[in-house]
């Protein structure tokens, strides 16, 4: 599992870099944008597979409270849910990354 982790890891360094010198060129900003819609779609397989992390990410995402309000959605029960958030958490490095 270590080495999966570590892998991805790597490979999504490489990627950011890659990013990070299209963006610094003035190019990269669609290549971003559809990047963030597949990542966006993976999403919810990705959380049902590591559900203790996927609840970590939200806990940090997360800032205060959420809010749930029952709704009725096309004659459906549902729930809305609202919360503030803010990525500072989930994005704090232990070492700083240079390019």
């Amino acid at each position: 599992m270590e080495d999966l982790y570590s892998r991805q890891n790597s490979e999504n360094q490489t990627r950011l870099h890659h990013l990070v010198e299209l963006i610094a060129n003035g190019r990269g900003t669609d290549l971003v944008v559809e990047s963030l819609h597949q990542e966006k779609a993976r999403l919810p397989a990705l959380f049902a597979r590591h559900v203790p992390q996927a609840r970590q990410m939200l806990r940090k995402l997360i800032d205060g409270h959420i809010l749930c309000e029952s709704i009725l959605e096309d004659g459906r029960p549902g729930y809305r849910f609202a919360a503030t958030g803010t990525f500072d958490r989930l994005l704090t490095v232990s070492k700083p990354w240079a390019p």
